[in-house]
């Protein structure tokens, strides 16, 4: 009698071990990335000045792959330190992370540049949707004391020049942009006098 023959199949434990391998690239791949974005970030802050952080590097021939990517990954528009010095703060004077649900100062006076402005940023790098259309404030629209200091308020409610508008929660960043900076600025920006970020209180 002849024998017929049988279809072919996987060995039993075949399907288990493919899911098994595709679920470990995955987790690899996800894990590389976040890794990646985190270097990224890491190479952030060259130069530290409080909860502001800086590299003069940035827009120059100096610069290396990691600060280039890191220029593309965040969107900016890289000049020469002489021509503008960027600063970075996703934290507040004591150290906290940025908080939707806190309310913040921007307090100082006039870094030592032309121009300057500071502009928030949600924790993805883009302009953060609100209705008053407000998302940086600026040497020529802050209000001034007769000292010559601002406070810039930074809270999900207010009103007037010296209000910008944050996320009711989660994390958010702002940066300061001094053009044309000074001498002292460029020569030691870890020493200048940088506006303060001050949390106020929570919800």
């Amino acid at each position: 009698m002849a024998r017929t023959p049988h279809a072919a199949t996987a060995p039993p434990g075949r399907p288990r071990s493919i899911l098994r391998t595709l679920a470990t690239v995955v987790l690899g791949i996800a894990l590389g990335l976040g890794l990646l974005r985190a270097s990224l970030r890491a190479t952030a802050g060259s130069v530290r000045n409080g909860p502001w952080q800086t590299d003069l590097d940035i827009g120059s021939t100096a610069a290396g792959p990691l600060t280039r990517a890191r220029i593309a990954v965040g969107g900016l528009l890289a000049l020469r330190n002489t021509e503008a010095i960027y600063f970075h703060a996703d934290a507040d004077a004591e150290g906290r992370p940025l908080d939707g649900r806190c309310d913040y100062r921007v307090e100082g006076r006039d870094p030592g540049s032309a121009w300057w402005s500071v502009t928030l940023y949600d924790d993805t790098g883009y302009l953060l949707r609100n209705q008053a259309n407000r998302w940086s404030v600026s040497r020529s629209t802050v209000t001034r004391g007769a000292d010559g200091n601002f406070s810039v308020r930074v809270s999900p409610s207010g009103e007037g020049p010296d209000w910008l508008p944050s996320p009711a929660s989660g994390p958010f960043n702002l940066t300061l942009r001094c053009y044309e900076p000074g001498e002292a600025l460029r020569a030691d920006p870890g020493s200048v006098d940088l506006p303060r970020i001050v949390r106020e209180g929570c919800r």
